[in-house]
């Protein structure tokens, strides 16, 4: 059996802010871009590396250090 499904463009955030800001660290908040997104990769680099998150819903946070 084949089958094909189209996807469309996951919608960004909205509301993006921040809080707790100190030199290592920061809260992320926003508000879903969609109510059927059913999570959001976040991506940091810190020293070179690369460190990914994901989040899922109902989250609409998360601490990044």
């Amino acid at each position: 059996m084949l089958n094909t499904a189209i996807t469309d463009v996951v919608p960004a955030p909205k509301n993006l802010r921040f809080s707790e800001v100190t030199q290592t660290s920061f809260r992320a908040h926003w508000d879903h871009g969609a109510p059927d997104v059913a999570l959001y990769r976040i991506g940091w680099t810190k020293k070179g590396e690369t460190n990914f998150q994901y989040v899922r819903q109902p989250s609409r946070w998360f601490a990044l250090k």
